[in-house]
């Protein structure tokens, strides 16, 4: 296992979590906040499935 990858992988998992769990905190301040944090958890999310595919070797 190519242990860049794997870190890389890590990263955008933990990105995504911590913006996630922010975006829940965040959920009754400015509604623009909120969809901001939403935007970034879902490109962090994406990142994070591609890297997992590529660890694996699993295709579409």
């Amino acid at each position: 296992m190519n242990r860049d990858l794997k870190l890389r992988r890590d990263i955008w998992f933990c990105l995504g979590l911590i913006l996630l769990l922010a975006t829940i905190w965040n959920i009754s301040c400015s509604s623009s906040f909120v969809f901001i944090y939403l935007i970034l958890t879902i490109i962090s999310s994406i990142g994070a499935l591609r890297n997992h595919k590529e660890l694996t070797g699993y295709t579409d």
